[in-house]
């Protein structure tokens, strides 16, 4: 109940309204391409940058949904991968074989584990809500402060 409420919270025009908005038709999608382009783009509306976009993508995804730096470290190798797929498929040099239906899978794990965090915690949540610089300093943060080992 308590993931319904704050799902009916979030506000338009935020990080988080862009990545639910992505999610939603990207699961009602069966077309693997446009599912997996829909659910980077929700990926990106949370966690993009400006520059360096694969490192700090990656980055960035692995040290929010990672419990602690050897699970991030897994995390940020995975994104990557999958962030590299996502510009071979936004730029049609792809093709559908086993290891696309893996990183889609992957990518979708990713996107949900990141909502559902950003959604059960409203202290967290509150950068993500709000302007895109207090996003981006949290972010940033997280590569710096000390996650458990």
């Amino acid at each position: 109940m308590k993931l319904y409420t704050q799902l009916a919270g979030v506000r338009k025009g935020t990080s988080v309204w862009t990545a639910i908005r992505c999610l939603v038709p990207a699961l009602e999608n069966s077309t693997e391409e446009i599912r997996y382009l829909l659910l980077w783009v929700g990926l990106e509306a949370l966690f993009g940058a400006n520059a360096e976009i694969t490192h700090r993508i990656s980055q960035r995804i692995a040290f929010f949904v990672g419990k602690d730096r050897s699970e991030a470290r897994g995390l940020y190798r995975s994104a990557k991968k999958a962030y590299e797929f996502r510009s071979k498929v936004a730029h049609g040099v792809w093709r559908t074989d086993e290891s696309s239906t893996k990183l889609t899978g992957e990518t979708e794990t990713l996107l949900r584990k990141a909502l559902v965090k950003l959604l059960l915690d409203g202290e967290i949540a509150k950068p993500f809500l709000g302007k895109s610089d207090s996003r981006e300093k949290y972010l940033d943060g997280l590569v710096f402060d000390a996650l458990p080992s």
